[in-house]
């Protein structure tokens, strides 16, 4: 088995929109080359945006909220 990286991009502005993208780019590179399993967790928004670009990474999806930037793991809620 091989070992896990999981990053949860939460929903800080560093992390969201093209810092998303950006982050998911430098997992991707860093998944090609090692061993880990990566996987990325972005903000509802970005998930389109972050598999495009980051074809060796396990892509999953966070819920969303009502929230501003910070520390939230949101839900999607109608």
């Amino acid at each position: 088995m091989r070992p896990i990286l999981a990053l949860n991009f939460k929903n800080f502005a560093t992390a969201t929109g093209s810092n998303a993208v950006r982050l998911a780019k430098l997992a991707n590179a860093f998944a090609q080359k090692s061993n880990f399993e990566v996987i990325l967790s972005p903000v509802y928004s970005d998930l389109e945006a972050v598999a495009l670009v980051a074809p060796h990474c396990a892509v999953y999806s966070q819920h969303v909220d009502l929230v501003e930037y910070g520390q939230f793991t949101g839900s999607f809620s109608i």
